[in-house]
Parts: structure tokens; sequence; C-alpha cells
């Protein structure tokens, strides 16, 4: 239902009748949020019920669905940040999904999400096979996380010529150069 919503905001023509539909989907949700909340106090700020839904309610979100949950945003983006594991992805979240998301949120946390993922995109976009249908919208998702990416390499590229020992820290986002 979320992604139906972010969709049909997406359109933007939309009739009396969809704007209806699109205030009882919002209300319906928003309700099964509290709900999840309720049952389940220890579910962090800015997430659902899983991994999954979480990313899609913050694409709903930021299409300019479910007005009261927006401020929650930027509490998910937290709870994402402490799922990160070493490897660019973050625990228990779908990585291309997540990036999808990542690049449609207008926050900081976002951008720095997306520069945590950054080197594991420079990787998968060499090593990706072409496997229809998923593969090329990987591939332009991952071009997109690189062109997010372009500022942090520059940076990377200049504290190394001023300090060449900082090379095998740096060594993740130098990585972006193959992107």
């Amino acid at each position: 239902a979320e992604e139906a919503c972010r969709s049909l905001r997406l359109l933007g023509r939309t009739t009396a009748n969809a704007r209806a539909a699109l205030k009882a989907a919002d209300d319906r949700l928003l309700a099964q949020i509290a709900h999840v909340r309720e049952r389940h106090p220890d579910t962090p700020r800015g997430t659902f019920c899983c991994p999954f839904c979480t990313v899609s309610v913050w694409r709903n979100a930021t299409a300019g669905g479910l007005r009261s949950f927006a401020p929650e945003l930027a509490a998910g983006l937290r709870h994402l940040r402490s799922r990160r594991d070493a490897s660019g992805n973050w625990r228990t979240y779908p990585f291309f999904y997540t990036l999808s998301a990542l690049l449609e949120i207008n926050l900081p946390a976002a951008r720095a999400e997306l520069r945590h993922a950054a080197p594991r995109c420079a990787r998968l976009l060499r090593n990706l096979r072409a496997n229809p249908p998923y593969a090329e919208r990987r591939r332009e998702l991952l071009r997109r996380v690189r062109t997010h990416a372009q500022p942090i390499l520059a940076e990377a590229e200049i504290a190394v010529e001023r300090e060449p020992l900082l090379e095998p820290v740096l060594e993740p986002f130098l990585a972006l150069r193959g992107m």
C-alpha cells in the first residue's frame, strides 16, 4: 500500500476520489504504526514492523504522505545508522531498496548513509552481472549513488595528496575511483 500511495503522489494529477483514498490509506497506515508501537514499545522511532516495510514507509513519507510521520524520518535514519556493518551494508535492511529510499530523502543523515554505502556500491558496480530484469535497475541505482559520492572521492584524494599516510584509512573512499 505504501508504494502504491507513493506512486500516486509522484504522478501528481489525482482526482478527488484518489485524494480521499490517499488520506484514508495514510490514516490507516498511521493507525497501524501506532498499533505496532503499542504492542511492541521497543520498536525504534522512525521504523515500522520490519526493515522492508520501514523503507516503504520512508519512501511514502518522502513523497509527501504520512504527514505526521515525516518528522520521525530522522529517528529512523539514526536507527539505520546503528544497523551499519563494515561492508557498507545495513544489517537486516534490503540493500538496494534502502539505497533507493536514501536517494530520495533530503536529509544530511541520508547523505551520510549513502557515503557509508558508497564503497560497497563501487565494488558492486564493477562486479554486477547482467541478470535481467534487476541488473539494469541496480546498476542505475549504483550510478546515482556514485553521483552523490563524487565530492567524497575528491575530498579523499586531496587528503591523501596532502598526507600520504592517510591512504590506507581512506581506501574505501578511494575505491570510488572505479565507479
